[in-house]
Protein backbone atom coordinates (compact mmCIF):
# COMPACT_ATOMS: atom_id res chain seq x y z
CA UNK A 1 0.00 0.00 0.00
CA UNK A 2 1.20 3.43 -1.29
CA UNK A 3 0.63 6.79 -0.52
CA UNK A 4 -1.68 7.46 -3.76
CA UNK A 5 -3.34 4.52 -2.87
CA UNK A 6 -4.23 5.94 0.97
CA UNK A 7 -5.38 9.10 -0.72
CA UNK A 8 -7.80 7.09 -2.94
CA UNK A 9 -9.20 5.80 -0.49
CA UNK A 10 -9.95 9.23 1.60
CA UNK A 11 -9.18 7.02 4.65
CA UNK A 12 -9.94 8.05 8.78
CA UNK A 13 -7.72 5.99 9.83
CA UNK A 14 -5.81 2.83 8.48
CA UNK A 15 -7.88 0.35 9.21
CA UNK A 16 -10.44 2.25 6.42
CA UNK A 17 -6.81 1.96 4.23
CA UNK A 18 -6.30 -1.91 4.69
CA UNK A 19 -9.81 -3.06 4.00
CA UNK A 20 -10.27 -5.04 1.33
CA UNK A 21 -6.65 -4.23 -0.03
CA UNK A 22 -4.49 -7.17 0.60
CA UNK A 23 -5.63 -10.90 0.71
CA UNK A 24 -5.47 -12.80 4.06
CA UNK A 25 -6.18 -9.70 5.85
CA UNK A 26 -9.67 -9.47 7.44
CA UNK A 27 -10.50 -6.00 8.57
CA UNK A 28 -13.52 -6.08 11.34
CA UNK A 29 -15.69 -2.91 12.36
CA UNK A 30 -16.59 -3.37 16.01
CA UNK A 31 -19.35 -1.14 15.88
CA UNK A 32 -19.33 1.32 13.29
CA UNK A 33 -19.27 4.05 15.72
CA UNK A 34 -17.34 7.27 15.59
CA UNK A 35 -13.76 6.53 16.70
CA UNK A 36 -13.97 2.99 17.48
CA UNK A 37 -11.41 1.07 16.84
CA UNK A 38 -11.11 -1.81 14.60
CA UNK A 39 -9.66 -5.75 14.92
CA UNK A 40 -7.13 -6.90 12.13
CA UNK A 41 -6.97 -10.67 11.63
CA UNK A 42 -3.75 -11.82 9.37
CA UNK A 43 -4.45 -15.31 8.55
CA UNK A 44 -6.91 -16.21 10.86
CA UNK A 45 -6.19 -16.74 15.05
CA UNK A 46 -2.90 -17.70 16.51
CA UNK A 47 -2.65 -19.92 19.66
CA UNK A 48 0.11 -18.33 20.67
CA UNK A 49 0.75 -16.05 23.74
CA UNK A 50 1.40 -13.22 21.98
CA UNK A 51 -2.22 -12.65 21.36
CA UNK A 52 -4.44 -12.64 18.39
CA UNK A 53 -3.49 -9.18 17.21
CA UNK A 54 -0.55 -8.47 14.60
CA UNK A 55 2.37 -6.68 15.18
CA UNK A 56 2.86 -3.31 14.13
CA UNK A 57 6.24 -1.52 13.25
CA UNK A 58 6.11 1.97 12.80
CA UNK A 59 9.30 3.62 11.40
CA UNK A 60 11.13 0.72 12.93
CA UNK A 61 9.33 1.04 16.15
CA UNK A 62 6.96 -1.47 17.29
CA UNK A 63 3.39 -0.48 18.48
CA UNK A 64 0.19 -2.31 19.85
CA UNK A 65 -2.13 0.44 18.82
CA UNK A 66 -2.18 2.48 15.28
CA UNK A 67 -5.52 4.37 16.01
CA UNK A 68 -3.97 7.58 16.97
CA UNK A 69 -1.96 7.85 13.17
CA UNK A 70 -3.09 9.80 10.67
CA UNK A 71 -3.37 7.84 7.28
CA UNK A 72 -2.27 10.88 5.16
CA UNK A 73 1.15 11.03 6.87
CA UNK A 74 1.70 7.60 5.59
CA UNK A 75 3.89 6.57 2.90
CA UNK A 76 3.72 3.12 2.65
CA UNK A 77 2.62 0.06 4.52
CA UNK A 78 3.76 -3.83 3.54
CA UNK A 79 2.01 -6.75 5.05
CA UNK A 80 4.36 -9.43 6.11
CA UNK A 81 1.94 -12.75 5.89
CA UNK A 82 4.35 -15.92 5.78
CA UNK A 83 6.90 -17.83 8.27
CA UNK A 84 9.82 -15.51 7.13
CA UNK A 85 8.72 -12.52 9.13
CA UNK A 86 9.52 -14.83 12.49
CA UNK A 87 12.79 -14.69 11.63
CA UNK A 88 13.17 -11.00 11.66
CA UNK A 89 10.77 -10.40 14.58
CA UNK A 90 10.58 -14.05 16.92
CA UNK A 91 7.16 -15.18 18.36
CA UNK A 92 5.40 -11.62 18.18
CA UNK A 93 5.17 -11.85 14.48
CA UNK A 94 2.92 -15.41 15.01
CA UNK A 95 -0.31 -13.60 13.99
CA UNK A 96 1.05 -11.35 10.71
CA UNK A 97 3.49 -8.51 10.38
CA UNK A 98 2.16 -5.06 9.58
CA UNK A 99 5.34 -2.12 8.48
CA UNK A 100 4.46 1.17 8.76
CA UNK A 101 6.71 3.88 7.09
CA UNK A 102 5.25 7.95 7.22
CA UNK A 103 6.29 9.96 4.60
CA UNK A 104 9.28 12.06 5.17
CA UNK A 105 11.12 15.34 3.83
CA UNK A 106 13.21 15.99 0.31
CA UNK A 107 15.29 18.53 -0.14
CA UNK A 108 14.52 21.41 -1.92
CA UNK A 109 11.92 24.69 -0.97
CA UNK A 110 9.55 23.77 1.92
CA UNK A 111 6.07 22.59 0.32
CA UNK A 112 2.76 23.22 2.23
CA UNK A 113 0.03 20.71 1.72
CA UNK A 114 -3.58 20.93 2.86
CA UNK A 115 -6.60 18.88 2.40
CA UNK A 116 -10.02 19.44 3.20
CA UNK A 117 -12.78 16.09 3.05
CA UNK A 118 -16.08 16.88 4.12
CA UNK A 119 -19.02 13.48 3.63
CA UNK A 120 -22.41 12.45 4.58
CA UNK A 121 -23.66 8.91 5.73
CA UNK A 122 -26.97 7.82 6.40
CA UNK A 123 -28.86 4.71 7.39
CA UNK A 124 -28.84 2.29 4.62
CA UNK A 125 -32.61 0.60 5.36
CA UNK A 126 -35.20 0.66 8.43
CA UNK A 127 -35.89 -2.78 9.92
CA UNK A 128 -40.09 -2.55 9.41
CA UNK A 129 -41.92 -2.17 12.30
CA UNK A 130 -45.82 -1.73 13.13
CA UNK A 131 -47.03 1.38 13.96
CA UNK A 132 -49.47 2.34 16.65
CA UNK A 133 -52.29 0.75 14.98
CA UNK A 134 -51.04 -2.34 14.08
CA UNK A 135 -49.47 -3.19 17.64
CA UNK A 136 -53.23 -2.15 19.22
CA UNK A 137 -54.93 -4.52 16.66
CA UNK A 138 -52.17 -7.45 16.86
CA UNK A 139 -52.44 -7.12 21.07
CA UNK A 140 -56.66 -7.14 20.97
CA UNK A 141 -56.82 -10.27 18.00
CA UNK A 142 -54.19 -12.74 20.12
CA UNK A 143 -55.45 -11.32 23.57
CA UNK A 144 -51.93 -10.15 24.61
CA UNK A 145 -52.72 -7.29 26.72
CA UNK A 146 -49.37 -7.67 28.87
CA UNK A 147 -49.32 -3.91 29.42
CA UNK A 148 -52.06 -1.49 31.48
CA UNK A 149 -53.91 0.10 29.13
CA UNK A 150 -51.92 -1.14 26.17
CA UNK A 151 -55.19 -0.59 24.46
CA UNK A 152 -56.15 2.69 25.60
CA UNK A 153 -56.21 5.10 22.65
CA UNK A 154 -56.64 7.81 24.52
CA UNK A 155 -54.35 6.80 27.85
CA UNK A 156 -51.89 9.20 28.69
CA UNK A 157 -48.90 6.94 28.48
CA UNK A 158 -50.05 4.92 25.14
CA UNK A 159 -51.54 7.96 22.68
CA UNK A 160 -48.16 8.33 20.11
CA UNK A 161 -47.16 6.68 16.97
CA UNK A 162 -43.42 6.94 16.81
CA UNK A 163 -41.13 5.20 14.32
CA UNK A 164 -38.12 5.22 16.65
CA UNK A 165 -35.93 4.01 13.87
CA UNK A 166 -35.92 7.48 11.89
CA UNK A 167 -36.08 9.12 15.39
CA UNK A 168 -32.76 8.02 17.16
CA UNK A 169 -30.82 8.64 13.89
CA UNK A 170 -29.75 11.03 11.86
CA UNK A 171 -27.59 12.12 8.74
CA UNK A 172 -23.69 12.00 9.86
CA UNK A 173 -21.68 14.50 9.01
CA UNK A 174 -17.67 14.26 8.48
CA UNK A 175 -15.20 17.06 8.43
CA UNK A 176 -11.51 16.22 7.96
CA UNK A 177 -8.63 19.04 7.54
CA UNK A 178 -5.13 17.70 7.02
CA UNK A 179 -2.25 20.72 7.10
CA UNK A 180 1.56 19.45 6.05
CA UNK A 181 4.98 20.90 5.52
CA UNK A 182 7.42 19.63 4.42
CA UNK A 183 11.18 20.06 2.84
CA UNK A 184 15.19 20.58 3.86
CA UNK A 185 18.52 20.35 2.70
CA UNK A 186 21.22 18.45 1.98
CA UNK A 187 21.77 17.54 5.83
CA UNK A 188 18.27 18.51 7.42
CA UNK A 189 14.65 17.16 6.21
CA UNK A 190 11.99 17.64 8.20
CA UNK A 191 8.01 16.79 7.71
CA UNK A 192 5.69 18.32 10.00
CA UNK A 193 1.33 17.59 9.71
CA UNK A 194 -1.26 18.60 11.54
CA UNK A 195 -4.91 17.03 11.42
CA UNK A 196 -8.15 17.88 12.35
CA UNK A 197 -11.41 15.04 11.98
CA UNK A 198 -14.95 16.00 13.56
CA UNK A 199 -17.02 13.60 12.96
CA UNK A 200 -20.79 12.23 14.30
CA UNK A 201 -22.74 9.05 14.07
CA UNK A 202 -25.71 7.88 12.60
CA UNK A 203 -27.34 7.28 16.14
CA UNK A 204 -27.71 10.79 18.02
CA UNK A 205 -25.58 12.62 20.32
CA UNK A 206 -22.37 9.93 18.43
CA UNK A 207 -19.40 11.93 17.77
CA UNK A 208 -15.52 11.96 17.60
CA UNK A 209 -13.06 14.56 17.39
CA UNK A 210 -9.18 13.39 16.67
CA UNK A 211 -6.43 16.07 16.99
CA UNK A 212 -3.29 14.76 15.69
CA UNK A 213 0.35 15.74 14.84
CA UNK A 214 3.13 14.54 13.69
CA UNK A 215 7.26 15.57 13.60
CA UNK A 216 9.64 13.77 11.14
CA UNK A 217 12.95 15.26 11.13
CA UNK A 218 16.09 13.89 9.78
CA UNK A 219 19.63 14.94 10.48
CA UNK A 220 23.03 14.18 8.49
CA UNK A 221 25.61 15.19 11.15
CA UNK A 222 28.31 13.01 9.25
CA UNK A 223 28.84 10.75 6.71
CA UNK A 224 28.42 7.90 9.19
CA UNK A 225 25.97 9.73 11.56
CA UNK A 226 22.45 10.51 11.32
CA UNK A 227 19.86 11.25 13.58
CA UNK A 228 15.89 10.71 13.10
CA UNK A 229 13.80 12.08 14.63
CA UNK A 230 9.45 10.65 15.41
CA UNK A 231 7.24 12.38 17.53
CA UNK A 232 3.12 11.50 17.35
CA UNK A 233 0.78 12.94 19.26
CA UNK A 234 -2.93 13.22 19.69
CA UNK A 235 -6.40 13.97 21.44
CA UNK A 236 -9.45 12.12 20.87
CA UNK A 237 -12.55 13.33 22.76
CA UNK A 238 -15.22 10.22 21.82
CA UNK A 239 -18.66 10.44 23.21
CA UNK A 240 -18.81 6.69 23.40
CA UNK A 241 -22.81 5.96 24.01
CA UNK A 242 -24.16 2.55 23.71
CA UNK A 243 -25.75 2.62 20.56
CA UNK A 244 -26.43 -1.47 21.44
CA UNK A 245 -28.66 -0.66 23.79
CA UNK A 246 -30.28 2.52 22.39
CA UNK A 247 -31.09 0.65 19.21
CA UNK A 248 -32.49 -2.86 21.21
CA UNK A 249 -34.84 -0.75 23.15
CA UNK A 250 -36.18 0.75 20.00
CA UNK A 251 -36.70 -2.72 18.46
CA UNK A 252 -38.74 -3.88 21.32
CA UNK A 253 -40.70 -0.71 22.80
CA UNK A 254 -44.44 -0.53 21.21
CA UNK A 255 -44.63 2.89 18.95
CA UNK A 256 -48.16 3.99 21.25
CA UNK A 257 -45.50 4.57 23.90
CA UNK A 258 -44.80 8.41 24.60
CA UNK A 259 -41.21 9.77 25.00
CA UNK A 260 -42.20 12.77 26.68
CA UNK A 261 -44.80 13.45 29.31
CA UNK A 262 -46.50 17.20 28.98
CA UNK A 263 -44.24 19.07 30.78
CA UNK A 264 -41.38 18.09 28.15
CA UNK A 265 -39.53 15.45 30.88
CA UNK A 266 -38.12 12.02 29.18
CA UNK A 267 -40.68 9.31 29.81
CA UNK A 268 -38.00 6.96 30.69
CA UNK A 269 -39.35 3.73 31.36
CA UNK A 270 -43.46 2.77 30.57
CA UNK A 271 -43.68 -0.52 31.05
CA UNK A 272 -40.11 -1.87 31.33
CA UNK A 273 -39.46 -0.40 28.05
CA UNK A 274 -36.73 2.23 28.23
CA UNK A 275 -37.57 5.45 26.15
CA UNK A 276 -34.47 5.21 22.98
CA UNK A 277 -34.33 8.85 22.93
CA UNK A 278 -33.59 9.39 26.51
CA UNK A 279 -30.90 6.40 26.51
Amino acid sequence: VDEQMVEKRQAVNLYDVLQGEAPGVLVISNSGAPGDENTIRIRGTSTFESGVNPLYIVDGVPLSDISAINPNDIKSMEILRDAASAAIYGSRSANGVIIITTKGGEAGKPKIDVRYLQSWNTLSRKIPQANAFERRLFERRTQLDIYTSANDSLGLSTNANNDYQDLITQTAKRQQLDLSMSGGTDKLKYFNSLGFLDETGIVLNSFNKRLSGRINADYQAFERLKMITRVNFSYQNTNSINEGRVIQQAMQRPPHFILYFPDGTYAFDIAGRKNPIAE
